[in-house]
């Protein structure tokens, strides 16, 4: 068997094959109410020229496709996966979601916002986990111990940073 054959193979189970078959089933009913008048209104209809300059210019696309490295892919992909992604993004789109999520891929076109975002998450990632690993020796702290922790130079390195942040925050929220 060629290496060509045996991703073709996995991708032909009995159960792809099976919803293939659902597929033409549904269609039958489309396929009767087909007459020869029909079909030959439709044939006359169709400019075979511009359907072989599309399969002309499609073949490099179809070639790639169809390549042993292609076909291999296609055998590792998810495909129940790839269709709850699509009916998540269906209900997106449905919900008006997806247009907000939109305009947030448009605020990440600033490169210097990007950075800074990527920055705070790759800094509170770390700290996170930092933070979880110390979780389990964790003990309440009185007031006075609040107090004591905001001499720790950590903890005055992080109010700085937050500070700033709510300095900037606060700016931009009374401009309006």
């Amino acid at each position: 068997m060629s290496t060509v054959e045996e991703p073709l193979d996995k991708v032909l189970t009995p159960e792809n094959l099976n919803r293939i078959g659902k597929l033409l089933e549904t269609m039958l009913p489309l396929l009767d109410k087909i007459t020869p008048e029909r079909t030959a209104k439709l044939l006359s209809s169709i400019n075979i020229d511009a359907i072989l300059q599309t399969l002309d210019a499609l073949s490099p696309t179809l070639t790639t496709l169809t390549s042993p490295d292609s076909l291999k892919l296609l055998t590792e992909i998810d495909f129940n996966s790839l269709l709850r992604l699509a009916e998540k993004f269906t209900e997106l789109q449905k919900s008006g979601t997806l247009d907000q999520f939109l305009t947030l891929i448009d605020i990440f076109k600033d490169k210097e916002f990007a950075n800074a975002v990527v920055t705070l998450v790759t800094k509170f990632s770390s700290a996170t986990k930092a933070w979880y690993a110390e979780l389990p020796r964790v003990k309440p702290v009185s007031p006075w111990g609040l107090l004591g922790a905001l001499g720790d130079k950590n903890t005055e390195y992080a109010m700085g940073v937050l500070i700033a942040l709510l300095r900037e925050l606060g700016r931009e929220f009374m401009k309006g």
